[in-house]
C-alpha cells in the first residue's frame, strides 16, 4: 500500500493551483486575527480533501484501474488507501498546522479539540459519500454528487467557523455525552461508507 501512497502524492503534488491556494490559506493562518483561523482551517481541509479525491479521477483515466491491478495491489488496500489519504488530508495535516498556532499563541489549546471536531465532520462527509459514489459511478458521471459536496460542504464551512456558532458547539461539547455521540455517529458514517466502498469496488470489472 505503500506505493499507493507515493502514487498520488506525486498526483497532489502535479496540482499546481491547489498548492498555490493551500500555500495561501497557510500564510492566512500565520497573518491574519485568530478569529479568522477558524473559517480558514475547515477551508484548508475542504481544500486538501478535494484535491486528494482527485486521484480517483487519475486512477480510471484511460484504463487506469486495469493497469494498476495488474500490480500487487489489492482492491480492498486501494479502497483503505483511499480512506487514510482523505483523513489525513482533510483531519492531520490541518490540525497539526492549528497545534502550530497554538504553540505560536495565535489560538488558545481549548480550541483546537473544537478545530478537530469540525474537520472531522467535513472530512468524513465529503469523503464518506464521494468515495463510494465516484468508484461506482466514476468521476464524470459524479458530477451531480460533486456539486451537492461542494454546496453542503461550503455550508457546513459557514456554519461550523461562525464565531458564535464556533462558541456554541465548544459549549454543548463539553458534555461528555454528546461528544462521544458525536463522535460515535461519525464513526457509523465512515464505517458505512467503506464497507459500501469495498463492496462497489469488488463488484467492479476493469
Amino acid at each position: 500500500m505503500k506505493g499507493l501512497f507515493v502514487k498520488d502524492f506525486y498526483i497532489v503534488l502535479q496540482n499546481k493551483i491547489f498548492l498555490y491556494i493551500t500555500a495561501i490559506l497557510f500564510i492566512g493562518m500565520l497573518i491574519v486575527p485568530g478569529q479568522s483561523i477558524y473559517f480558514i482551517v475547515p477551508y484548508l481541509g475542504f481544500m486538501l480533501v478535494t484535491d486528494t479525491l482527485g486521484t480517483i479521477s487519475y486512477d480510471e483515466y484511460n484504463n487506469g484501474f486495469k493497469a494498476l491491478f495488474t500490480l500487487p495491489v489489492t482492491r480492498a488496500q486501494y479502497v483503505q488507501e483511499k480512506y487514510v489519504l482523505v483523513l489525513t488530508a482533510g483531519v492531520v495535516i490541518p490540525f497539526i498546522l492549528c497545534a502550530v498556532c497554538a504553540l505560536c499563541g495565535m489560538i488558545t489549546f481549548s480550541d483546537l479539540g473544537m478545530i478537530f471536531i469540525t474537520l472531522f465532520i467535513i472530512t468524513v462527509f465529503m469523503g464518506g459519500i464521494a468515495i463510494p459514489c465516484y468508484l461506482k459511478f466514476g468521476m464524470e458521471k459524479g458530477k451531480i454528487v460533486n456539486v451537492a459536496i461542494l454546496m453542503v460542504a461550503i455550508f457546513l464551512i459557514t456554519t461550523l467557523s461562525d464565531p458564535q456558532m464556533f462558541l456554541a458547539q465548544k459549549n454543548v461539547l463539553n458534555d461528555p455525552l454528546v461528544l462521544w455521540l458525536a463522535g460515535a455517529a461519525m464513526l457509523l458514517v465512515l464505517g458505512i461508507s467503506y464497507t459500501a466502498a469495498l463492496k462497489i469496488m469488488a463488484g467492479k470489472e476493469f
